[in-house]
C-alpha cells in the first residue's frame, strides 16, 4: 500500500491538463489541491496515456455531484460507443455516522437518527434512498469492537447497475489486509457485484 501511495504521490498531472480540468467544472475555480482519491485517479489517467485524444475528450465529461457523499461521477461515451467513468471522492470530508455519548447516529440525507440500539457487529445498519436523477444511494453503517470503532460504505446504482462505492474504516488493524466481519453482511445482503475487500 505503502508503494503505491508513493507512486501516487510521485506522479504529477502537466499544467496544461490541470487548467483544462479546471475549466470543465462548474464550480468557481479555486486553487486545485486534490485529496488522495483524485490524485489516484489523476495518477490511473496518466498510467493509461495522457494521448491528445484523453486530454481534448476532457471538455465531452458529463459530471454528476453527490454532495451527501462527497462524491463526484464524471462520464463519457467515446465515438467507438465505450462507456468511460471517472469517479472522485473526497477522503477529507466527514462521513455520514458519529459517536457521542457511547450513542452512533446517522447522518446521511440529511437524517439525524440515533442507530445505536438498531445495530450490532454481525448486523450492520442500511439506510437507502434515491435522489431526483433516479440514482440509488445506499448507505451502511457498521462496527467492530466498539461502538467508536465504526466504519462506513456508500455504494450507488441506477436502473439495476452499480455504478461506484467507496468505504471508510472497513479493514481490521489487528490483521493486516483483512475486512471487519460487518462488510460481508454487507456484500451478501446488497449482492455487491465487486470483489469484496480482504
Amino acid at each position: 500500500m505503502n508503494n503505491l501511495t508513493n507512486f501516487f504521490d510521485s506522479v504529477h498531472m502537466p499544467k496544461e491538463c490541470e487548467d483544462r480540468i479546471l475549466n470543465t467544472i462548474s464550480t468557481p475555480r479555486r486553487k486545485f489541491r486534490p485529496s488522495a482519491a483524485v490524485a489516484a485517479v489523476v495518477a490511473l489517467v496518466l498510467v493509461l496515456g495522457m494521448s491528445p485524444t484523453v486530454r481534448a475528450a476532457v471538455e465531452d465529461w458529463i459530471t454528476t455531484r453527490f454532495p451527501g457523499l462527497d462524491l463526484t461521477i464524471q462520464q463519457r461515451t467515446t465515438e467507438e460507443g465505450i462507456e468511460e467513468i471517472i469517479v472522485s471522492i473526497d477522503t477529507e470530508a466527514p462521513t455520514f455516522a458519529y459517536t457521542e455519548n457511547g450513542r452512533l447516529y446517522f447522518t446521511g440525507n440529511g437524517e439525524n437518527l440515533d442507530i445505536t440500539d438498531e445495530i450490532t457487529e454481525e448486523k450492520p445498519y442500511f439506510y437507502t434512498c434515491e435522489d431526483d436523477r433516479g440514482y440509488e444511494i445506499y448507505f451502511v453503517v457498521g462496527y467492530d469492537g466498539t461502538i467508536e470503532n465504526f466504519g462506513t460504505y456508500e455504494f450507488i446504482r441506477k436502473d439495476g447497475q452499480w455504478f461506484t462505492g467507496s468505504g471508510r474504516n472497513f479493514l481490521s488493524s489487528q490483521v493486516e489486509g483483512q475486512a471487519y466481519p460487518w462488510v460481508k453482511v454487507v456484500w451478501d445482503t446488497l449482492n455487491i457485484p465487486w470483489p469484496m475487500p480482504r
